[in-house]
């Protein structure tokens, strides 16, 4: 009966240690990818976010003139708003639904549920520094970062799958005034441009 007992015992180890390697092996195999892709995101999005405010200026961005103060975290959206868009995959604004993607809408929603820091990665023309909501909030903001514009607060970058199409929100807050939109671009020959925005609130 003790031989019985422990020849099953032997057994049982011998299909335990290759199941619990081949687990531990695709669990491996799965977060080298999911750390790969999530590097090429955040790669393409800092290009992303660089190019559309390398490419608006005047009264609505900073441009060359002031110093671009960015929120070193992204913007997280709300969780029941979010959830019905992921479903719905519909723009939550008046672009047309036809020019952007069901992928890079859902990839907005999915990303934006919680917020992420935001590494000092940008390629602006002028020059920019990352900041806290607390900074701004506070009485030395305008000490700490003078001639700035107010304060740049950035989503995450919703993408199609092949990283051609780019759907995103941003916020400029200065005071009493600002506006929020959101942002279609779209990636030709390597560079990307703006196709469409739409504000979803100014004062």
């Amino acid at each position: 009966m003790a031989r019985l007992t422990s020849r099953r015992v032997r057994r049982l180890i011998g299909l335990l240690i290759p199941t619990v390697a081949f687990v531990v092996l695709v669990t491996v195999v799965l977060y080298s990818v999911q750390q790969r892709a999530r590097q090429q995101h955040e790669s393409e999005q800092n290009v992303v976010w660089s190019a559309y405010l390398n490419q608006t200026s005047g009264d609505s961005l900073p441009g060359l003139k002031f110093l671009t103060v960015i929120e070193d975290r992204t913007m997280s959206f709300n969780l029941l708003g979010s959830v019905f868009s992921l479903f719905s995959a519909s723009p939550p604004t008046k672009t047309k639904p036809s020019m952007v993607s069901k992928g890079a809408i859902r990839a907005l929603h999915l990303l934006n549920l919680r917020s992420t820091p935001i590494r000092r990665k940008f390629q602006l023309a002028g020059e920019y520094q990352l900041a806290s909501l607390w900074d701004y909030e506070s009485t030395q903001f305008v000490q700490k970062y003078p001639d700035n514009y107010g304060l740049i607060r950035l989503s995450s970058v919703g993408f199609n799958g092949n990283q051609t199409v780019a759907y995103f929100y941003i916020e400029h807050i200065c005071g009493l005034c600002g506006g929020g939109r959101y942002v279609l671009m779209r990636k030709t020959n390597g560079k990307w441009a703006t196709v469409d925005e739409h504000w979803a609130w100014i004062s």
